[in-house]
């Protein structure tokens, strides 16, 4: 369980369900998107900026051997399959 606010809690609660305790931490990962008690969406940009310059570099190669010069191709496939891995959760975390 995610408690969220702003406030750095330095005691954690208890918190039970049905006579089993439930841990508590600081952030979760959900649908891959990582939630965070403080409400920062830092981790999750973060981990897509990762993951994008994974792409980055398996992409812009094979741009390179199937296109060649033909530069609005590679970059019309490049902005196809990486804005595709960078934006997931934007609507969450916005524009940023």
């Amino acid at each position: 369980m995610v408690v969220f606010g702003k406030k750095v809690r330095k005691e954690k609660e208890e918190w039970v369900w049905r006579g089993k305790k439930i841990e508590q931490v600081k952030e979760f990962q959900y649908l891959g998107y990582t939630l965070k008690s403080n409400n920062s969406n830092r981790a999750h940009i973060q981990e897509m900026v990762r993951k994008a310059n994974k792409v980055i570099g398996i992409v812009w190669g094979i741009g390179e051997r199937k296109f060649g010069h033909g530069y609005k191709r590679r970059m019309m496939m490049f902005d196809s399959l990486i804005k595709s891995v960078f934006i997931y959760g934007a609507e969450i975390w916005g524009w940023k």
